[in-house]
């Protein structure tokens, strides 16, 4: 059972719950801190994140879909990772978390700001990308692309020059009857290197990993858009080696096929009877033309360079 004391160190606060948070337009109600996420007066819950003994969710034969690490039933997602902990989210509203006995917090907050939130914005019927995003004059701007694709660096270039953060890892779109989504506001916090902080002269003083055994960072943003954002342009960006950085436009096929590739943890929208509402959602952000790929070298000197064609294709 995961207990309240073993997030002591995540802050400088007592360790009274409950904390309330704003996470992708979410008022969250949570029985423990979560460093990751900012404070926000109390307002009414839209959803709450609870310390409680899962047992069986649901039976056997009531399973949609089940998978490695997760199982669906259509109205509730169980998310198992041996050794750290079991997840249960339900109807958007609820997050249940119960720990292994010699979990590490950092570990379990991973997942729970991960994959966990994953589902919970899913069952609220939002789109998932594997994205970071910034907030333009025109609009919400994003960068998608695999693990080591550069978003998180490009979105840091991009703060430098004075664009505030939407999101990072994951951007929630919202589709409201209209052809041009939202993107959700998700959290001040992103996600770099060692590397990556030495190339923006970000001391690591102070931070903390964001998992015990990863070495990726939780950095503070230093502006933060917190209000949904339409979305105008999307980037999809492909490292490769000794490419010079190059702009090409896709093909509407190429934008449904990336987009869906993308999509994080797309699975979990068959599991949880969804597979329509992410077939739309995908299709509608094709059919507009969202879609850029933008290939770049993979050295992080050239970050700057790559900013600047962002900013010059943005005009």
């Amino acid at each position: 059972m995961l207990r309240n004391e073993r997030y002591r160190g995540l802050g400088p606060r007592a360790m009274s719950a409950p904390y309330h948070y704003k996470a992708f337009g979410l008022n969250i109600l949570s029985d423990f801190a979560v460093r990751t996420l900012p404070d926000m007066p109390k307002a009414t819950p839209d959803a709450r994140i609870q310390i409680r003994d899962i047992g069986k969710p649901f039976e056997a034969s009531s399973v949609t879909v089940g998978k490695r690490d997760w199982q669906a039933d259509g109205e509730k997602l169980l998310l198992d990772i041996p050794d750290i902990a079991r997840f249960l989210i339900a109807k958007g509203k609820e997050i249940w978390i119960e720990s292994a006995p010699s979990a590490d917090a950092q570990d379990i907050e991973a997942y729970l700001i991960g994959s966990a939130f994953a589902a919970l914005l899913q069952q609220r019927e939002l789109l998932t990308l594997h994205a970071s995003a910034i907030e333009t004059p025109k609009g919400a701007v994003l960068f998608l692309g695999k693990s080591g694709a550069g978003k998180s660096t490009l979105l840091s270039a991009m703060l430098t020059r004075g664009y505030a953060m939407i999101s990072d890892d994951i951007s929630a779109l919202q589709f409201d009857g209209s052809e041009t989504p939202k993107v959700l506001p998700a959290f001040p916090t992103r996600r770099l290197t060692k590397k990556a902080m030495s190339f923006f002269d970000i001391a690591s003083g102070g931070l903390t990993p964001m998992r015990a055994d990863k070495d990726k960072y939780l950095v503070p943003a230093p502006l933060f858009c917190e209000h949904p954002r339409p979305l105008h342009r999307a980037y999809l960006l492909h490292p490769q080696d000794g490419s010079p950085i190059d702009v090409r436009d896709l093909s509407a096929a190429e934008q449904f096929q990336y987009l869906t590739r993308f999509t994080f943890r797309r699975n979990y929208y068959k599991g949880l009877g969804l597979e329509a509402f992410s077939f739309q959602a995908v299709t509608t952000l094709a059919k507009n033309n969202s879609l850029t790929k933008i290939v770049r070298p993979t050295d992080t000197l050239e970050i700057h360079e790559l900013a600047d064609r962002v900013e010059q294709d943005l005009l």
